[in-house]
């Protein structure tokens, strides 16, 4: 079967005026129907796998594993059994092309097909056990462990008011009606109202941080909640979506104050632990050179940052596997099973797309002809340069890339288009292919 993106022309002019924004952007549907008609086709690649043998063995999955040390996505029920068929010549094809670079620095790819692991592949000198910036794709594990916290009782609905959870804040500036019917579902929604500017560039061309942009005038004040809840209203909540990481950083405070631990201390008891996930870090440096100390900020009163979580891609993989199973792992309900279906519900909408409970959201079709085709849908985590965790159900599958894509890395691609092209030209095609 070939795959066919949204025919969706309403987005291709803010597909082209927001391409140099790459971390908070989330993905524009449009350009790819423009990439599949006109000469900008240049800029979208393709990324993925390279398999020596017919039958996509176990013995092709390159595993680094430290001795002691064993991963969850080893222990997938179907790996090894050849109990998936792969289209081989489009997933060697678009391996080649990654290791030529021609689809600018892709450092990742791992792919879990019918319960299997199909395919892992390392570039550019990453491996197995190097925990890579998750970036943005983080505020999705910030919507896991909300959900969690609402089935323990922590939080008794998404309906709740935000200003409920901090009464620490005896005055809250530029307060009024708007502000305080702000719940949690707005903030889950990227709908809060704020006034917020977060689609320029986070850093400027010469390497120095932009404090036009919101998100960073966020992470040079002392106290973060308090620099969110104080910003002036823009819009009724519910209403508008405006990309916002002050609304994740305010999930991560609802947190601490409902269970007494930071986000990241929650996720460690309640989220990695049960998936089996050792090798993570929360604000702080991870491995190699990238990205520098400065990027990456200390808690500031236990509040973790909604951009900072470190994993490697073999454990964002199984992130991905657990959503695909409704929030189960090895038998065990570990996020609800009615928060992941909410979650991939669109509760907002914007010229990049549809929105769920920090879950982009994606429609595809599947067929033999355009005439034939059948609209499917997945949803994904993403972060910025090239971090994507793709949940697709109709193909029963989970799509990891990690990569070093934009402005700031010279002779790269543009992160999203390119993503996207690997997924509905290659990725999708070998798998839709059974």
């Amino acid at each position: 079967m070939e795959t066919y993106p949204v025919p969706e022309q309403k987005m291709l002019a803010a597909a082209k005026k927001k391409q140099c924004h790459q971390e908070h952007t989330p993905l524009n549907r449009g350009q790819f129907m423009l990439a599949r008609v006109s000469l900008l086709t240049i800029f979208f690649a393709i990324v993925l796998l390279y398999m020596f043998n017919s039958t996509y063995s176990r013995s092709t999955i390159i595993s680094t594993n430290k001795p002691g040390y064993t991963y969850s996505i080893d222990n997938l029920p179907n790996t090894g059994k050849n109990t998936y068929k792969l289209d081989k010549k489009k997933l060697a094809e678009l391996v080649r092309k990654i290791e030529q670079d021609e689809f600018g620095y892709i450092n990742s790819i791992v792919i879990i097909y019918r319960d299997a692991l199909v395919l892992e592949r390392y570039f550019r000198g990453w491996s197995r056990e190097k925990r890579h910036w998750c970036l943005s794709a983080t505020k999705s594990f910030i919507s896991a462990l909300i959900g969690i916290a609402v089935q323990q009782g922590k939080i008794k609905s998404v309906d709740e008011k935000v200003l409920s959870f901090f009464p620490e804040y005896s005055h809250i500036a530029n307060l009024d009606e708007r502000k305080k019917s702000i719940t949690v579902k707005h903030l889950l929604t990227m709908t809060a109202g704020f006034e917020w500017n977060e689609y320029s560039r986070t850093v400027n061309e010469d390497g120095t941080i932009n404090y036009d942009n919101d998100f960073q005038k966020m992470n040079a004040s002392s106290d973060w909640i308090k620099h969110v809840l104080d910003r002036p209203m823009q819009s009724n909540p519910g209403t508008i979506f405006n990309y916002n990481t002050g609304c994740a950083t305010l999930l991560t405070g609802i947190i601490r104050n409902t269970t007494g631990q930071s986000a990241k201390d929650f996720a460690d008891q309640y989220l990695f632990k049960p998936l089996g996930i050792k090798n993570w870090q929360w604000n702080g440096k991870a491995d190699g050179d990238w990205p520098p100390p400065s990027v990456i900020s200390d808690d500031k009163d236990r509040v973790t940052h909604a951009n900072s979580l470190f994993l490697t891609p073999a454990d964002m993989a199984i992130f991905g596997y657990l959503y695909l199973n409704q929030g189960m792992w090895n038998e065990k309900q570990i996020v609800p099973k009615n928060w992941v279906k909410a979650s991939a519900q669109k509760y907002s909408e914007n010229l990049a797309g549809d929105y769920g409970f920090l879950w982009g959201l994606q429609k595809f079709y599947l067929g033999n002809t355009i005439a034939e085709t059948v609209e499917k849908h997945l949803y994904f985590a993403y972060g910025g340069y090239g971090q994507f965790i793709f949940v697709i159900p109709p193909l029963d599958m989970v799509v990891v890339m990690t990569a070093e894509n934009g402005p700031h890395f010279p002779g790269s691609k543009p992160p999203i288009s390119t993503t996207f092209t690997m997924l509905y030209d290659y990725i999708l095609p070998a798998c839709a292919s059974r």
